[in-house]
């Protein structure tokens, strides 16, 4: 202590006055000899910084700068990515960007047809002469053959049970001569199994549309609830769609 307090009064911040009384508060004995601080002769050294634990308070104490200089030493351990997030790669985006959709950073769009030059190469394209062009006849001959295959859906629909030529579709050769026997065409036998799948879709389509029978349908990415061949209503939930169904038919 007695060194301490040397130390300390070499500073200029305080005088040793042996004659000072110092009174224990603890044991009520008093001794003499002590250390007048007195604040204004203290070295300016140590108003640079606080005293840190256990440091002599004769030792000159760092400024902020230098502290600023030790830091800028020290490794980067800033966060630069969430730890487990990959982010999404660039995309390339045809067509016109719905409302509100975002693409990821770096992304370019093309054919928006936002842009004058884009839109007229796309209606030039479909134009007489046109890379895309149909003809009005050509239109109406897909139209008709269109009309011709759902006009077999609704026939078959009203005689077949869907549920035994679906057992068909399992086998690449009776899916073919199924197909084949009906009018639908000579399909390969490697797709007539997938070929008489979406067809039975149709034909189960038709019949809720033809009142026939209630039930849900996949259309255009919702479940169209048929019943008494109305549609009356097309949730994007499977669930819902199964619970609008019970609800109309109890």
């Amino acid at each position: 202590m007695e060194l301490q307090g040397q130390n300390f009064a070499e500073s200029g911040g305080s005088t040793y006055d042996p004659t000072m009384p110092i009174e224990n508060k603890i044991s009520n004995q008093t001794s003499t000899g002590g250390y007048d601080f007195d604040p204004e002769a203290f070295s300016s050294d140590y108003l640079t910084g606080e005293i840190p634990v256990g440091v002599s308070p004769a030792t000159p104490i760092p400024t902020y700068d230098a502290f600023s200089v030790a830091a800028s030493d020290m490794p980067d351990t800033s966060m630069t990515a969430i730890p487990g997030y990959t982010t999404p790669a660039p995309q390339v985006f045809e067509g016109l960007l719905p409302t509100g959709t975002t693409l990821p950073t770096g992304s370019t769009i093309v054919n928006d047809y936002s842009d004058p030059a884009t839109l007229a190469k796309y209606e030039a394209d479909r134009a007489p002469g046109g890379i895309h062009y149909e003809s009005s006849g050509s239109q109406k001959r897909e139209a008709e053959q269109r009309a011709a295959v759902k006009a077999k859906d609704d026939t078959l629909a009203q005689t077949i049970n869907t549920s035994e030529v679906l057992e068909l579709a399992s086998n690449k050769y009776t899916a073919q001569q199924w197909l084949k026997d009906n009018g639908y065409g000579n399909y390969d036998k490697n797709d007539a199994s997938d070929v008489l799948r979406s067809k039975i879709a149709d034909i189960n389509k038709s019949q809720l549309q033809q009142g026939l029978t209630n039930g849900i349908v996949m259309e255009n990415d919702r479940y169209s609830v048929y019943v008494d061949g109305k549609l009356i209503s097309n949730p994007k939930k499977k669930t819902e769609a199964e619970a609008r169904l019970k609800a109309a038919t109890s």
